[in-house]
């Protein structure tokens, strides 16, 4: 009876290896790399163009974040969302 569900769970694991579906990769944006002369350190900057950045007549606006290790997917995802509504979003306060 071991020997059945030995093979049953081998043979369980290779069906769950093999149909995985090959993953592609997500690029969102580039990290670039600057030295800073008066911090003596290499400051990493994370940069994400705009699907629209190849034509260099249009003009884009420049979200700065800081912290951006931590928030900048989800500060892209923000840009994205609110470039694509067709409706005006306002905040308001009480």
């Amino acid at each position: 009876m071991k020997t059945i569900v030995t093979i049953f769970i081998l043979i369980c694991l290779q069906l769950k290896l093999t149909g995985q579906i090959p993953s592609e990769k997500i690029i969102i944006g580039e990290k670039i790399t600057i030295s800073s002369e008066i911090l003596n350190k290499d400051r990493q900057i994370l940069i994400h163009f705009p699907q629209d950045y190849e034509y260099p007549a249009k003009k884009f606006p420049v979200l700065y974040v800081l912290d951006g290790e931590f928030f900048f997917y989800q500060a892209i995802g923000a840009v994205q969302f609110l470039s694509e509504c067709s409706y005006i979003i306002i905040p308001f306060r009480k």
